[in-house]
């Protein structure tokens, strides 16, 4: 339809605009049923400590920094078998972060409220489901 070429052409203006040098066609875009974005791990959900923005005074983690996600399963396939991201606790959120717009990260929902440790346990219990194969 015509608003589906407007609104693809609007998506791909926006991820040239800032910076792209490849943009994701709209279909690349899924969403669950509930309208969620669909995003993508690549093998464990450890964080490393270089995942983070850490004070160094408190120990305590900013909410701009933490494990990355990815809207494309090939993406994230490249560090261990893909999994989808079905829910995080609610001390945790998902956010769009860099240049490239399928790139998601679940980091703390409230800058310097947990540590690292905290940061971890709580990535233990985000609800992921293995893909399949192909």
């Amino acid at each position: 339809s015509h608003i589906y070429g407007q609104w693809q052409n609007a998506v791909l203006g926006a991820q040239f605009q800032a910076g792209q040098e490849v943009a994701y066609p709209i279909e690349q875009f899924r969403r669950a049923e509930n309208g969620d974005l669909v995003l993508y791990r690549g093998g464990s959900l450890e964080a490393s400590v270089k995942d983070v923005k850490m004070d160094p005074k408190t120990g305590l983690l900013s909410n701009t920094h933490g494990v990355s996600l990815h809207v494309d399963p090939a993406r994230v396939s490249l560090f261990g078998d893909p999994q989808e991201i079905l829910s995080v606790p609610p001390e945790l959120r998902i956010i769009q972060r860099g240049k490239d717009p399928g790139h998601y990260e679940i980091t703390p929902r409230y800058p310097g409220t947990m540590n690292f440790e905290r940061f971890q346990e709580l990535l233990q219990q985000v609800v992921t489901k293995l893909l399949g194969p192909g």
